[in-house]
């Protein structure tokens, strides 16, 4: 039994339970009492799993990224040709690992069920952050941790993208529950391995390993020797991967995660307008909570633990002023805030109308939730790019995509003829170099977006490309400009090679 004392440790069944069984015979009502316990966390599933659900888009870039390159190591596997692009020195999690489960998922199923394995972890990390919460504090507050945590807009985003971050965060919250709920050295090992699995799914992951090692030790009294062994259990898998691997992923680890330079620069005002705007009720539900649960020693550190797990990614990204991925790693953040955020809750139930403010508060999360997710969820859909390039003939040749060379090629990988090229070397090349790529017919196709990227200097040399082509007689618009995406006023812009 947990050490930290619940808030409200006479729990009485609820009125509505026993409303519910008074339906039924006297001789089942018992049973079925019992099993209404288990309706708030089924409603809370449900409700986590349709509000991901409900999202639709093509794929994301990093989607098909992800999912081209897993195929690539499938195909080695299995008819040895090698896999020709250095994936490992620009990805933020191991190639071999999640990438190739994901393209075995998107063989079977599509993209789908590639996404639907992303909805299975992060439903995995709701139970597993449940239970945690549960055994430390009681199940009211197992239940407003899952309820505050599956009302986050970045939780419910991931739980409908099919990238690294959803295996990690179900892969740390099960190593957390581990660490915190059991006492044996086996689990101790376990937990080790699953640590170790998450810095392996994504690089990110590592940086949560003394957040978790700690959380178990503050958490629990039970064998501290436990946390020694699962960091040299950690320790040592991560150095074994490291030595058959470590010179093809030296140079992604220090890209994406040891090294990093900012990608799309943002100003700390604009991100931490971000983060108010995705989590800033939850931040402030978990500080009061955090304000409630410091009551000893044991609780402060345990307090301390979270809120650091939950400041590590939005802080380490502000001071390096990197917009990309920022909102997406708040989820990261909302794992350790929910459970301070539901001692914020759960305070409130037994007061007058506190059951009520509750209601009104978790429903402004999951509205603050169900927006944000959304607005994640709009990027450029080429699904009418692909109908475009197929009803002219899907010509065979080089086919110029900036930014979306990737996610085309994911949608027409059964068409080899065509070649997808990425704009970055052309348009490092110069102006020159562009204007010789127009006037000399070098693409085939030639996919281009009427708005802005978001980036000033990608904006002035896409510009600048744009009005070269709509200017050449060597190219001419398939169709009229299509939409990026439903209600947006940027448009595709798809030409075709004028043939003689």
């Amino acid at each position: 039994m947990s050490t930290i004392t619940p808030i409200h440790p006479n729990e009485r069944i609820p009125v509505w339970r026993l409303a519910i069984a008074s339906f039924f015979p006297a001789g089942v009502r018992p049973r079925i009492a019992s099993w209404t316990r288990h309706l708030p966390l089924a409603a809370i599933l449900l409700a986590q799993v349709a509000l991901s659900l409900r999202l639709s888009n093509s794929a994301f870039e990093d989607e098909a990224l992800y999912i081209g390159a897993g195929h690539d190591y499938l195909q080695q596997l299995f008819s040895g040709t090698p896999v020709t692009v250095p994936y490992g020195d620009s990805f933020s999690g191991l190639p071999m690992f999640y990438p190739v489960f994901a393209a075995a998922l998107d063989t079977v199923g599509g993209l789908s069920l590639v996404r639907l394995f992303s909805l299975v972890c992060m439903v995995a990390t709701t139970l597993a952050i449940r239970a945690t919460a549960q055994h430390l504090w009681g199940k009211l507050h197992g239940n407003l941790t899952a309820a505050a945590f599956i009302a986050t807009g970045p939780v419910l985003f991931l739980g409908s993208l099919a990238t690294f971050d959803a295996l990690c965060l179900a892969l740390l919250s099960a190593a957390v529950w581990i660490g915190t709920t059991r006492c044996t050295y086996r689990s101790a090992v376990l937990m080790g391995a699953l640590l170790a699995a998450a810095a392996a799914a994504k690089y990110t992951g590592f940086v949560f390993i003394p957040v978790v090692l700690a959380m178990t030790l503050v958490g629990s009294q039970r064998r501290p020797l436990r946390v020694i062994l699962a960091a040299a259990v950690t320790a040592l898998v991560l150095a074994l991967v490291y030595s058959l691997v470590g010179p093809s992923i030296s140079g992604g680890i220090a890209f994406t995660t040891s090294q990093r330079t900012a990608l799309m620069p943002a100003s700390l005002s604009v991100l931490a307008a971000y983060l108010v705007q995705k989590i800033g009720l939850l931040l402030v539900l978990a500080l009061a909570g955090a304000a409630l649960l410091a009551r000893s020693l044991r609780s402060t550190l345990l307090t301390l633990v979270l809120l650091s797990g939950a400041a590590l990614l939005p802080l380490a990204q502000m001071r390096l002023g990197e917009y990309v991925s920022f909102e997406k790693h708040l989820a990261y953040s909302a794992l350790f805030l929910a459970p301070l955020a539901a001692c914020a809750l759960g305070s409130l139930v037994h007061r007058r109308l506190g059951r009520l403010l509750v209601v009104a508060l978790v429903w402004t999360l999951g509205l603050t939730g169900l927006a944000g997710s959304w607005a994640m969820y709009q990027w450029p859909d080429v699904r009418p790019v692909v109908e475009l390039v197929e009803k002219v003939g899907a010509p065979p040749g080089q086919y110029l995509a900036p930014a979306t060379a990737r996610t085309l090629g994911y949608y027409m990988a059964d068409n080899p003829r065509i070649e997808w090229t990425e704009h970055y070397a052309l348009f490092d090349s110069g102006q020159e170099a562009m204007r010789a790529s127009i006037d000399g017919g070098t693409f085939r196709m030639i996919i281009l977006r009427s708005g802005s990227t978001g980036n000033v200097k990608e904006d002035s040399r896409t510009s600048f490309f744009r009005e070269l082509v709509a200017n050449s007689d060597k190219y001419r618009l398939v169709a009229a400009p299509v939409p990026v995406r439903r209600y947006a006023e940027e448009n595709w812009l798809v030409y075709e090679l004028v043939t003689p």
